[in-house]
């Protein structure tokens, strides 16, 4: 299982046409890897990376992600943070 924090580099990664500030090209490379070798491996994994770009706010929009909710019923609601 790959950690949640590959997952959000990889996504950022992913989306940017840049290398992250503070980032290595190895490092990026690195991590693109490890995403499309996920993606690939496991399909169900996909829905985890799209769930990154709309992920619900823990405590506040702190950057954290809770990737063990699976009822989206608070979605239709603002977040207190």
């Amino acid at each position: 299982m790959i950690s949640s924090a590959v997952y959000r580099l990889g996504f950022i990664l992913l989306l940017l046409p840049s290398t992250a500030e503070g980032v290595t090209t190895a490092e990026e490379a690195q991590a693109k890897a490890s995403c499309r070798s996920a993606l690939q491996n496991n399909r169900k994994n996909i829905a985890g990376f799209v769930r990154l770009a709309f992920h619900d706010c823990v405590g506040g929009c702190n950057g954290c992600v809770n990737l063990n909710l699976v009822d989206p019923t608070n979605l239709d609601r603002p977040n207190a943070g």
